[in-house]
């Protein structure tokens, strides 16, 4: 069977349902073909079969060109095995539908090196039944994309706010994880996590998470996780020594054979107060007293998958 990775981190670009006028015999009352596949990444062949609607004929091309009435014709379902962007149109009456077109890169001979997730700003304090149920739903996402990934980071912001003696709010978050972790059969599964700007101190977040913060003093660590080297930085106390540590992990790795085709995870909350860039200014005094001038871009609560 096929495999098709979902939400996949690619530099190829790939179209999907995007629609062209082909002439001025187009009419909005003819529909476009519809897909059986969507588009995307897959490791071995893909088989997309063409709807249109009754009556109508079905032309396609295989680079991406609009087609027309001397495009190939469509009789049965397209085994797809090379990467292609598919496009195809409906034909009935004299009358053109607008195209509709699909991207599959298809790497049948390329195995992922990891597929991992990063999820950000979880802000959760509660232990209710309403959170439950809401981070119940978002592992039941992420497992609908990868059941068994390689690895899952929370990149910073954990909890709500680090006033007023939250740090066991931290507790909450842990619990949510692992009652979601056993619940999926995702024991194995290694966990990161970054320091954000509504954490509280690095010592309380090794405290409650263990392992998966694993530097109580400076907040920045490195680890290997099937052979990938994950470099964890602390944006909201960014220091010197941490800035040595980084550039110093970085060239010995550069320097290391077969580099040159090996990535380099960096994983931080936000850009580092030494970067410049535009946005608004960190919400509490408390990360704002770290980097005085310093603007930053806000972080919107998301959650990616990367292969």
């Amino acid at each position: 069977m096929k495999r098709r990775i979902a939400g996949v981190c690619t530099l190829a670009a790939v179209a999907a349902a995007v629609a062209f006028p082909l002439a001025a015999n187009a009419a909005d009352g003819l529909a476009a073909p519809t897909f059986s596949q969507e588009g995307g990444r897959f490791t071995e062949s893909a088989t997309v079969a063409l709807t249109a609607p009754q009556g109508a004929e079905i032309r396609y091309t295989l680079d991406g060109s609009t087609p027309t009435a001397k495009s190939p014709i469509y009789k049965k379902p397209l085994v797809i095995e090379e990467t292609s962007n598919l496009a195809a149109v409906s034909i009935k009456g004299g009358v053109t539908s607008p195209a509709e077109i699909e991207g599959y890169i298809i790497k049948a001979e390329e195995e992922p090196q990891l597929s991992f997730f990063v999820m950000s700003d979880v802000h959760t304090s509660s232990l209710d039944d309403k959170n439950r149920g809401i981070w119940s739903s978002h592992f039941d996402t992420l497992a609908s994309i990868n059941p068994d990934p390689d690895l899952i980071i929370s990149n910073g912001d954990q909890i709500n706010d680090n006033n007023n003696n939250t740090a066991p709010d931290h507790q909450v978050v842990k619990t949510i994880f692992d009652e979601n972790i056993d619940r999926l059969g995702l024991d194995d599964t290694p966990i990161l996590m970054s320091h954000g700007n509504h954490d509280v101190g690095n010592a309380d977040m090794a405290k409650y998470y263990g392992d998966w913060f694993a530097n109580a003093s400076g907040g920045y660590y490195e680890k290997t996780i099937d052979g990938q080297t994950f470099l964890v930085i602390d944006t909201e106390l960014y220091s010197g020594a941490q800035r040595t540590w980084l550039q110093g992990r970085l060239a010995a790795l550069s320097a290391e054979s077969g580099a040159l085709n090996t990535p380099i995870f960096v994983v931080g909350h936000r850009p580092t107060p030494t970067r410049s860039t535009t946005g608004p200014r960190p919400r509490t005094p408390r990360s704002r007293a770290t980097s005085p001038g310093t603007r930053r871009p806000s972080t919107s609560p998301a959650i990616r998958t990367c292969t």
